[in-house]
């Protein structure tokens, strides 16, 4: 053991430059260390974020259109058949909610589009809600 780290005191260290790895004796003549140059990352005619986001544009993510939500119990749910019809907790014309990975992000209006359903969006959410909302 080293007697100084014994005594509490730190063990003085000596630098590491030019040592021979070999017989771990210093050499004579220190490396030669050179300044290393990386190419610009950002494209010529456009910010950086324009270049960026062409990167995750062919991502897919899950959208879901929430007509309306309601809680049941157990014995409701399990007393369901063809028929059965589900009151939800939005009016009739009331826009509906448009989300993207479960955060909402915005509002449309259900349509039909030849015998599909479909939404047109009516509201686009402030990017704030889209991160402080809860699910």
């Amino acid at each position: 053991m080293n007697p100084n780290i014994m005594m509490g005191q730190p063990m003085m260290q000596q630098p590491l430059m030019g040592v021979n790895m070999a017989g771990m004796q210093p050499l004579s003549t220190p490396p030669n260390v050179q300044s290393l140059a990386f190419p610009n990352l950002q494209q010529a005619g456009g910010s950086t974020e324009q270049g960026n986001i062409g990167l995750i544009m062919d991502v897919f993510m899950e959208m879901t259109v929430e007509l309306g939500r309601t809680k049941k119990t157990i014995k409701e749910i399990l007393g369901m058949g063809e028929g059965t019809i589900i009151e939800l907790d939005k009016l009739a014309g009331e826009p509906v909610d448009i989300l993207v990975n479960h955060k909402p992000i915005a509002k449309g209006e259900v349509v039909v589009i030849d015998e599909n359903f479909g939404v047109r969006v009516t509201e686009i959410l402030p990017a704030i809600e889209h991160v402080t909302s809860q699910m």
